[in-house]
């Protein structure tokens, strides 16, 4: 079955990749999210992606388009997401972007760390916005992906602290989300996260403030572990 999903998709693409520019929000966005997938025509469906993306004015759309293109791997990938990162650029664009190079592993520059908390900044938090029902994301948790590959837990608690103040619970989720993540990756960190684990539990939400307690058990299991160490 999925190999003649596979054939089907294959012989499809070309014809859906004019659909990119389609004045329908919905329409672009779901040819947008099946070109990322695999086509057998990854190299066509990243020049088009690419030329789109930087010129659709939907951000979270434009989001998917740039996600689309961060899957395949192309020749040319990543100069097309070096490219990205540029200032002129929507920041929901360059949030993706950095989510692409921390899939691609490719090396981590101030630029794109900029890019992260800039994004942040303007509100574009591509934490699982949803268009029609379907996520824009290639994700379970992108910025916390992100973040990770930041390699600088003190910036990356910065970016979950600035979330997790904002009056908007998804916004606010998504920071304390981000820092439970982190935190079970770098547990060491633990002492740059005690703004957004305060900003977290004094959150009027409270779903929000549940995740609190997760951040409380990581903090203490770090505690335990230097104690055996010692």
């Amino acid at each position: 079955m999925h190999h003649g999903i596979r054939a089907a998709h294959a012989q499809a693409t070309p014809r859906l990749l004019p659909l990119l520019a389609d004045p329908v929000r919905e329409v672009r966005h779901r040819v947008a999210y099946l070109t990322g997938l695999r086509t057998g025509h990854e190299g066509l469906a990243v020049r088009a992606l690419g030329e789109r993306a930087l010129s659709e004015p939907d951000p979270l759309i434009a989001a998917v388009m740039t996600g689309g293109v961060a899957r395949h791997d192309v020749a040319g990938r990543a100069a097309w997401l070096s490219g990205a990162l540029a200032s002129r650029h929507l920041p929901a664009v360059r949030a993706a972007t950095a989510w692409g190079f921390a899939r691609a592993g490719l090396p981590w520059t101030t630029e794109v760390t900029s890019a992260v908390a800039e994004a942040r900044e303007h509100g574009d938090v591509l934490n699982g916005d949803v268009i029609e029902g379907e996520q824009w994301r290639w994700s379970d948790n992108p910025l916390a992906e992100t973040l990770i590959a930041m390699a600088d837990p003190n910036r990356a608690a910065e970016i979950c602290l600035r979330l997790t103040q904002s009056e908007d619970e998804d916004s606010a989720e998504c920071g304390a989300i981000a820092a439970v993540a982190l935190l079970e990756e770098h547990p060491h960190a633990y002492p740059a996260f005690g703004p957004a684990i305060a900003a977290t539990r004094a959150h009027r939400g409270t779903h929000i403030r549940s995740y609190a307690d997760d951040l409380d058990a990581l903090i203490s299991a770090a505690d335990e572990g230097d104690h055996t160490v010692h």
